[in-house]
């Protein structure tokens, strides 16, 4: 649970690893490796995971709408703009600018 929180706290920083976590928390990397494995999980997803929600919290936010979406991603400490928007496909099933558009709402696939 701390764990997640400091991730949760400290997930705009690109350089939020692994090392970083278990430091804050008091536990070496590989407890901290075995803590998530007992989830199912992994810190690295859990970094990802915060990361996404809180992007997907700025697209949908209306003060935001000018502000690209390459920019919101980069100011939540993501480097890679084409791996992001692989990553967010894969978790939202559509492109951070379509998830925008639908202000958050999942449109079905209707074969188009």
């Amino acid at each position: 649970m701390r764990a997640r929180c400091f991730i949760a706290e400290n997930c705009n920083r690109s350089e939020l690893n692994r090392t970083d976590v278990s430091k804050a928390i008091g536990v070496s990397v590989r407890r901290l490796n075995e803590l998530f494995a007992e989830e199912n999980s992994s810190i690295q997803s859990e970094i990802r995971e915060a990361r996404l929600q809180g992007i997907c919290a700025d697209l949908t936010d209306p003060r935001l709408t000018h502000v690209p979406v390459a920019d919101i991603a980069f100011s939540r400490g993501i480097e890679n703009a084409q791996h992001f928007s692989r990553q967010f496909k894969a978790r939202f099933g559509q492109t951070p600018t379509r998830y925008r558009s639908n202000k958050g709402w999942a449109i079905p696939n209707l074969g188009s």
